[in-house]
């Protein structure tokens, strides 16, 4: 495991989902991931922003909605845990089904395929108005030079 800070194995972030809410949470994860190695820690930026993208481009959300993120570092792989107030979407289920609003010149699932790709989907519930999307990346590699964290 990596040393360091160990308070940064652990991360959670709310916030609104407004047009600032994928920067915000890029940016979250691009933290996190200065516990990682640069491959694995882009691959969860990507992840974060496409499926943070999905839910601000696509999903149907009460206005004020809020986005939560938690990311933790466990034994060689990241928990990425995905809570939202969006109308129920399962991104296990054929997508063809839930595609909204797509945007044809930007690849129209292409980043759902990706997300599927280089995780492994553990769960998605819906508990009272809110998608809980748990995802694992495994095979993580760690930072060797992560002291400075």
């Amino acid at each position: 495991m990596a040393s360091g800070n160990p308070a940064l194995r652990h991360l959670a972030i709310d916030c609104i989902a407004d047009g600032n809410a994928v920067g915000r949470l890029v940016a979250a994860a691009r933290l996190f991931g200065a516990l990682l190695t640069p491959e694995t820690a882009t691959r969860l930026a990507i992840i974060t922003e496409e499926l943070v993208s999905n839910l601000i481009d696509h999903a149907e959300m009460p206005r004020g909605a809020a986005i939560n993120l938690v990311l933790a570092l466990e034994a060689g792989r990241v928990r990425f845990i995905l809570t939202d107030q969006a109308a129920p979407f399962d991104p296990r289920t054929p997508q063809v089904e839930h595609i909204r609003n797509t945007i044809p010149t930007r690849g129209a699932g292409a980043g759902l395929a990706l997300v599927r790709a280089w995780t492994v989907i553990d769960s998605y519930e819906r508990v009272g108005a809110c998608n809980v999307l748990t995802l694992t990346l495994p095979d993580c590699e760690i930072a060797s030079d992560n002291g400075a964290l």
